[in-house]
């Protein structure tokens, strides 16, 4: 099992998916929709599967979760130092 996200208006949802292998080809199947971060945390904890696993997944959201924050931190930074006063005329 992995962790898919969707980014919708940089806002990340997440689906729990399972790979499975069917007449030599992969298909992948959305086992259930975790929601956004907070939400995805706690219904994970409501599946069954393994501690590892579960520990697994939850890292990988968190993971997601701290790069998309630096991402809008650095993106938020950088358009504050180029902006320009207007000139008037």
């Amino acid at each position: 099992m992995f962790i898919r996200v969707r980014t919708i208006k940089s806002q990340h949802y997440y689906y729990l998916v399972e790979d499975e292998r069917a007449d030599g080809w992969h298909r992948q199947r959305v086992v259930g929709y975790l929601g956004r971060y907070e939400r995805a945390l706690a219904i994970l904890e409501e599946f069954q599967i393994s501690a590892p696993s579960r520990q697994r997944l939850r890292d990988r959201i968190e993971q997601i979760e701290a790069k998309s924050f630096s991402k809008e931190r650095a993106h938020s930074n950088h358009r504050r130092s180029v902006r320009r006063p207007i000139p008037s005329f």
